[in-house]
């Protein structure tokens, strides 16, 4: 029984989901109290499951604003458990009655769950409550679709464990190859004026190959994880977990029947591809050779119409033996806006594509929108509001008087906004609403309100108020720029739509001979063979860049049919993610290291850290956060950074950061498997030269 509701300020349901156990129970609840009529197998209604919660929703506010100590879960006598987290105004509960999912495995799940919320709709979270039904269903059902490919790979892909990214190691002529057939994917994305800033190119969750614009941004790693969580919801035609060498660890995972197929809503709205080329904005690719291959979405960058533009429609019936598989088919193209993260900014808006180029190969560009600078100004704002009204910006932005000076200088900036636009007189009365607003609140003493509640732990409720007001209507300013429909010609469609066409087929053209060596390659890419006479009672490891999050790990595999052999190969993945998920509970309380015997086998954790030349750092300040449900990790929030700040004076910086986990064999010393250990990243250092320091043993 699992599920996950999230409330907003007014009690209302902004988003739910729930397996059918989760769904007979509470409607048997419903009937049984006289909120609904049977059967109990009809589809959970909002109301109903506002009211069956309603106890749990009243005392968890009342505990949080009156007494300022909130749930963090609950467990009743008969074993379900509920986690609640709350984020800005909105409260989320996960639900599991069987009790396969931990209390840090559903933080985590809703911490993840907020994450995609603001990557697929930014600060606009509002727009999960779509008066409209079918696209209210569409995108709960979606996010759902996302959230079940989230428990999937964390369950299963150590890259979503650990939250890195692993890219494909293959020779220097094939990555040479990669990267040119993504230059000129590139250049001919610039040539049909898309502002094309990066193009990735993935094998199921591995990134083989990144081309960037020199003057882009650096795509933060957070964000390739959530483009690899749409491109696998999207496009899950294959599966690693068919694979015999990958076995999934028994470890929680919601259930496959959570959400309604979007694809059969889709078909019952009648969305199928027109035959005449351009006469809408959902028309048929034309692959290389003519063959009709699978249907493209093309479309303006509204947010409102590109996410509800599912693109799971039917494929074509074309068959190429570059795929996995003769059956394969291609899947349709992908265009929707996403927001990314750059620098303490949280959601500057990008249109994505995603083109699929061979089943488990996926072409994803990101691409710049007009006026990207007014929205990461727009959004800073919106970000320092929020921390103010929830009486964070201590920690999150400064004193009082800085927050003072950064949001009169930002209100300032946003009001010279319009002279830009071509037409003013749209942005001139919110942007002179927001000037005044602004001048209203500073001239009452603004930076000596800020003092006074920062001694006093929250906003006198006049102050909160107008702030209140004042995020509303910059949050109404970044809707109307960046959310609403964006014209764009019959013309403009029909050359996107034949760019990405022939970028498509010159791809799968161009990298057809190796797509087979490059799904293998992604299920077993990177072997043990070369270290196990270097290090004999090697059994697997894992080493994690934390200043890149990037992750190097081997195939954990054992060469033989026999079951034995495949129940010892699963016992070893389903204790590391047990010893990770540990660990992981250990590092906010300032644990660095531990070595813990299960079965057969010794599993080392180490973590430490190094200054730019190299050298060990020894901590100055232990790391005992109290910050409720901060676990290590990279998505919701990035832990490691959060580390590395508190840990050391801002004279050591730059520092990086280092994870290391080994699995031994349980008749190696302990004093020789720390050995070994140092000699591993002294090995794993010749192949990269991120650092010299041996890892330290305390």
């Amino acid at each position: 029984m699992k599920g996950v509701v999230v409330y907003d300020k007014s009690n209302d349901v902004a988003f739910m989901e729930a397996d059918d156990q989760l769904r007979l129970h509470i409607n048997a609840q419903a009937v049984a109290r006289g909120l609904m009529q049977p059967p109990v197998e009809q589809p959970l209604n909002r109301d109903v499951v506002m009211q069956v919660l309603s106890p749990f929703m009243t005392s968890e506010r009342f505990l949080n604003y009156s007494l300022k100590s909130a749930y963090r879960s609950v467990q009743t006598e008969d074993g379900q458990l509920f986690v609640f987290m709350q984020f800005s105004e909105y409260i989320y509960i996960a639900i599991n009655g069987d009790g396969t999912e931990t209390e840090n495995y559903l933080t985590r799940k809703l911490s993840v769950l907020n994450r995609i919320f603001h990557f697929t709709f930014g600060p606009i979270l509002s727009e999960l409550k779509s008066d409209n039904l079918s696209k209210r269903l569409e995108r709960w059902n979606f996010i759902a679709q996302i959230l079940n490919t989230w428990c999937r790979l964390y369950n299963t892909e150590e890259s979503f464990l650990l939250e890195a990214v692993e890219r494909l190691q293959v020779n220097p002529d094939l990555n040479c190859k990669c990267i040119g057939f993504l230059e000129n994917a590139f250049l001919t994305m610039k040539s049909v004026d898309e502002e094309a800033i990066h193009s990735m190119l993935f094998v199921n969750s591995k990134l083989l190959s990144l081309f960037s614009d020199s003057l882009a941004p650096a795509v933060d790693i957070s964000d390739t994880l959530m483009i690899i969580l749409i491109i696998r919801t999207l496009f899950p035609s294959f599966s690693p977990n068919s694979d015999t060498s990958h076995p999934a660890p028994e470890t929680p995972r919601t259930s496959e029947n959570q959400s309604t197929s979007a694809t059969r809503m889709l078909r019952e709205n009648n969305l199928e591809s027109p035959s005449q080329f351009g006469s809408t904005s959902r028309t048929k690719g034309v692959a290389a050779g003519g063959e009709v291959s699978g249907r493209t979405i093309e479309g303006s960058d509204d947010v409102s119409e590109l996410h509800d533009s599912l693109s799971s429609a039917e494929a074509g019936n074309a068959k190429d033996e570059m795929f996995w598989t003769p059956e394969a088919r291609l899947p349709a193209f992908d265009k929707r806006v996403v927001f990314l993260r750059r620098g303490p900014v949280s959601h500057v808006p990008h249109v994505m594509h995603c083109v699929p180029i061979s089943e488990a190969i996926v072409l994803v560009f990101i691409c710049k929108i007009s006026r990207v600078e007014d929205s990461v100004a727009i959004a800073r704002l919106l970000e320092i509001l929020g921390c103010v009204l929830a009486v964070h910006w201590t920690e999150n932005i400064g004193s009082a008087a800085t927050v003072s000076k950064l949001l009169d200088s930002s209100v300032k900036a946003i009001v010279n906004m319009a002279q830009y636009y071509g037409n003013p007189e749209t942005l001139l009365e919110p942007l002179q609403a927001i000037g005044d607003k602004w001048k209203e609140i500073y001239s009452a003493s603004f930076a000596e309100q800020l003092e006074e509640s920062e001694t006093a732990g929250e906003l006198n409720q006049r102050t909160r108020f107008e702030l209140q007001q004042m995020y509303n209507q910059v949050l109404d300013l970044f809707y109307r720029l960046f959310f609403v429909p964006r014209s764009v010609s019959t013309e403009e469609k029909n050359k996107m739509m034949i760019n990405l066409i022939g970028i498509q087929g010159r791809l799968r053209l161009s990298i057809g001979d190796y797509a087979k060596f490059l799904i293998v390659k992604s299920l077993n890419n990177f072997t043990l063979t070369s270290y196990l006479e270097k290090i004999p009672g090697l059994v697997h490891f894992l080493y994690v860049d934390r200043t890149e999050n990037h992750l190097t790990t081997t195939s954990l595999a054992i060469g033989s049919d026999r079951k034995s052999d495949k129940m010892e190969l699963l016992a070893i993945k389903r204790n590391l993610w047990k010893v990770v998920d540990q660990m992981q509970s250990y590092l906010p309380q300032g644990y660095l290291s531990a070595t813990i015997l299960k079965g057969n086998y010794y599993y080392n954790y180490s973590l430490w850290f190094e200054n730019s030349m190299g050298k060990a750092l020894t901590i100055q300040t232990p790391l005992r956060t109290t910050q409720k449900f901060l676990l290590p990790g990279i998505i919701s929030h990035n832990f490691y950074r959060m580390m590395m700040s508190k840990c050391f004076s801002k004279d050591d910086h730059p520092i990086r950061c280092y994870e290391l986990i080994t699995v031994h064999t349980s008749n190696m010393p302990k004093s020789l498997m720390h050995e070994q250990c140092q000699k591993l990243v002294k090995l794993l250092l010749q192949t990269s030269s991120v650092s010299s320091s041996p890892l330290p043993l305390m």
